[in-house]
């Protein structure tokens, strides 16, 4: 995710008038005060927020119960990363706008908290928007928390100055709209269309953007934009049958023959020497990023799919497409018969020490990865490694109470805050009793023993960042 001196770089080149402009990057952490800085206030606001459902309360319900039949069908599916409600409420929303509308897609149930958000970015709602849902030009029908569900809100939120005024064009059109679903997560293009005639010519941003929401006119802020999270996944077909392999199909790579794979029926049935294939999981149902690291070879950062790592060499990694090249190269650039290890999920921070209780006071990534700068003088204020050697003076000065001449001093010991006192992410039992089963790919995220063993019947998505195909190590049980 773009952040940092990436994102201002984006920034300062964007025109908000004439072009589909975007800055894919974590809303959470992104710089709102620089974008205003370079870009000015925005008239309108559009936002989708990746709401997380009941569905997570529901399931820690029916585990604490010990039954599966405890409001039967009522779950709610959702194929994306979600937040919680805090997470979107801290989002400085405000910060974009001093007067104008907002229009936020909301889920019924969280009608109340929406109200509450809106009012914290100082919006008062004014109107909202229904979007009936059409399917074959009949209703379409979907599984909702208490009633079955067939249309979505959104919330029109506004705001404006004493003694100011916001110019636009009212009853512009009806607050019920009638269109087609399509594909997922995308909204009815009729808003757009509505926003353009009540403010033709206004300044807008959308953010939670997605790809398909691109369009001129508007700058988009999301971290699924560009063109590599639309041709994310590359389908890979087994070599010997001929079909594809499906995800959650496990995929055998040759080791020394590229660009060669085999679905799992046909690695098991052909004699081969098993040692010579990498066995994938294929488990991975969105873009996998591995953050600090780079492929030796074309240098792409970071590496983006399967990362192979020489188990022979200190810090040299490929993305797959140059571990291929190498195979098929008559001049070889690594050892071909050194030994790789294939990555597929990365594991968190991977070696470097993680700073848990430090947030970076330029890009607000949160913990820092790496080496940590902490100024002596400002007690509060640490920088990632990348934002400390590419700030420069003029831009320290931003920093409440810094001064130039402050001196920082260098942390390259992680933090210990990893209590020995464990609580369970599911049962949320504490202590945990037992082995406790630590997630590789997430910071702080435990299973006690027995929700570790049944870990694959919950599918759960209890953080936004965990997921079904995440890699447990069992921790040292303390004395």
């Amino acid at each position: 995710m773009t952040r940092g001196s990436k994102a201002q770089a984006l920034a300062q080149n964007a025109s908000h008038s004439h072009s589909n402009t975007y800055i894919n990057c974590d809303l959470r952490y992104f710089n709102f005060d620089f974008l205003v800085e370079k870009l000015g206030y925005f008239d309108v606001i559009v936002m989708d927020p990746p709401w997380r459902t009941k569905e997570d309360q529901l399931q820690q319900l029916q585990q604490q119960n010990n039954s599966s039949l405890i409001f039967p069908n009522k779950k709610v599916n959702l194929e994306y990363d979600t937040m919680s409600n805090k997470e979107i409420m801290n989002i400085r929303v405000d910060k974009l706008s001093r007067k104008g509308f907002i229009f936020m897609w909301i889920l019924s149930e969280e009608l109340n908290v929406a109200y509450e958000m809106l009012n914290s970015w100082g919006y008062e709602v004014v109107d909202q928007i229904i979007w009936v849902k059409l399917k074959d030009t009949k209703v379409h029908i979907q599984q909702g928390f208490h009633f079955m569900h067939s249309f979505e809100m959104c919330l029109l939120g506004y705001k404006c100055p004493p003694g100011e005024h916001v110019e636009y064009n009212s009853k512009v059109s009806n607050n019920i709209v009638f269109a087609d679903v399509r594909i997922k997560y995308q909204k009815p293009e009729e808003l757009y269309e509505i926003i353009d005639l009540m403010m033709p010519g206004a300044k807008k941003i959308e953010l939670f953007a997605r790809n398909h929401n691109l369009r001129p006119g508007w700058f988009s802020l999301g971290n699924q934009l560009g063109e590599e999270f639309d041709k994310w996944y590359n389908l890979i077909g087994c070599n010997n049958c001929t079909n594809s392999i499906s995800l959650g199909i496990k995929r055998y790579k040759a080791k020394r023959q590229p660009n060669y794979d085999l679905c799992e029926s046909c690695f098991h049935n052909l004699e081969l020497e098993k040692e010579d294939f990498f066995e994938m999981n294929n488990q991975v149902d969105e873009e996998v990023l591995h953050y600090y690291h780079s492929c030796h070879k074309c240098h792409s950062e970071p590496i983006w799919g399967t990362r192979f790592t020489c188990l022979d060499c200190e810090n040299v990694d490929l993305c797959e497409a140059c571990y291929d090249a190498n195979l098929q190269s008559d001049v070889k650039f690594h050892d071909i018969n050194h030994n790789f290890v294939g990555i597929e999920v990365p594991v968190l921070n991977n070696t470097l020490p993680a700073h848990f209780d430090k947030k970076c006071g330029s890009c607000f990534q949160k913990p820092i990865i790496g080496v940590s700068f902490g100024c002596i003088q400002c007690p509060t204020l640490h920088l990632c490694q990348n934002c400390y050697f590419t700030k420069t003076p003029e831009e320290m000065k931003s920093f409440e109470g810094h001064k130039p001449f402050h001196n920082f001093g260098i942390s390259a010991e992680p933090s210990d805050l990893e209590s020995k006192s464990y609580k369970c992410s599911w049962c949320e039992v504490s202590p945990i009793q037992g082995t406790t089963y630590k997630c590789e790919n997430c910071f702080n995220f435990y299973f006690c023993e027995k929700c570790y063993f049944k870990k694959d019947s919950f599918r759960l998505n209890t953080s936004h960042s965990h997921k079904f195909y995440h890699n447990f190590i069992p921790l040292p049980q303390s004395e």
